[in-house]
């Protein structure tokens, strides 16, 4: 598998047609790509909760996980370097999918993989690259309630060379073979897309979901494979390297590939440029009260609890 050498991926923007870091109560859309383009398919999302909230009253100990935990991936992410030296396995992850559980937080969709289709929930990610699953060889408790991927039952499914290993910033730890496979979203199919599916699990809680979709850039995969939005163009699936996200505490929620639904947003979109090809990173400001509280780079973080 190649990554494309569309120039298009050189020129890639963001555009936050209202701001996505404040989903817990506020309908949010946001554009990552190149110009808009209104052609392209649409993927149901559905939110999952965080602990963050309970009854609508935030929780303390929750909130102050989740600012360590923001801070190491910040730290690492944007400096391109590890977490800091506080040992971020003292905090667990505590966010779901987009399908309203808890109290809104996590966006998933619904993926298939394999001829014939296996069908998967996950959480389309803007935070990360690589795409896995739970593998039919997972024997971790969590594994058993989930959806799991069966390499032999598909036959277009072949074994890679290597193993795929994550550590998440909250101290989730996943590993597990890497598969080529064929993954299709919303009636759009990635020939030959690199994937894992995962049978080592630590530290992981619960949160409704059978994997996870990174939609970031190749640059920090761990597969080191092209994402499953760069295969799609590089196979001209899709003419534009672009997908736009509607995030909302009600109905609505979608993820877009390809273009930008219409039906979604009013006014003028507006572009900003990207600091790093790492991530979906951006300059940016936060204020309260008329105060300027934060004025640097953003990660635009649909797997973050904010």
């Amino acid at each position: 598998m190649g990554q494309s050498t569309t120039p298009v991926l050189d020129r890639v923007g963001f555009a936050m047609l209202s701001i996505i870091m404040i989903s817990v109560l506020v309908t949010a859309s946001s554009v990552f790509g190149t110009s808009s383009n209104p052609k392209g398919v649409s993927i149901p999302l559905q939110e999952r909760g965080s602990p963050l909230a309970k009854d609508g009253v935030i929780i303390p100990e929750a909130l102050a996980r989740l600012a360590y935990w923001d801070a190491a991936k910040q730290h690492a992410k944007i400096n391109n370097s590890g977490p800091p030296n506080n040992s971020s396995s003292l905090f667990r992850r505590h966010s779901a999918p987009l399908e309203s559980k808890l109290d809104d937080i996590l966006w998933v969709g619904e993926i298939e993989i394999g001829k014939p289709r296996q069908r998967f929930r996950v959480d389309f990610d803007t935070g990360s690259s690589d795409t896995w699953v739970f593998s039919s060889t997972c024997v971790a408790p969590i594994c058993s309630s989930k959806n799991k991927y069966i390499a032999s039952e598909s036959s277009t499914s072949t074994l890679q060379v290597g193993e795929f290993k994550k550590d998440y910033f909250d101290g989730t730890e996943v590993s597990g073979p890497i598969y080529a496979d064929t993954i299709t979203v919303a009636g759009l199919s990635a020939e030959g897309q690199w994937f894992s599916p995962i049978d080592q699990v630590n530290n992981m809680e619960d949160y409704g979901r059978d994997g996870l979709m990174g939609l970031s850039f190749m640059s920090i995969s761990q597969l080191k494979a092209p994402t499953f939005i760069g295969t799609l163009l590089s196979q001209k699936k899709i003419s534009k390297h672009i997908f736009s996200m509607r995030l909302s505490s009600g109905s609505g929620s979608e993820l877009f590939i390809g273009g930008i639904n219409p039906s979604k947003y009013r006014g003028e979109l507006t572009y900003v440029p990207l600091e790093s090809q790492t991530m979906w990173i951006v300059k940016g400001s936060a204020s309260a009260n008329g105060r300027n509280g934060f004025n640097g780079n953003m990660v635009i973080d649909s797997g973050t609890w904010v």
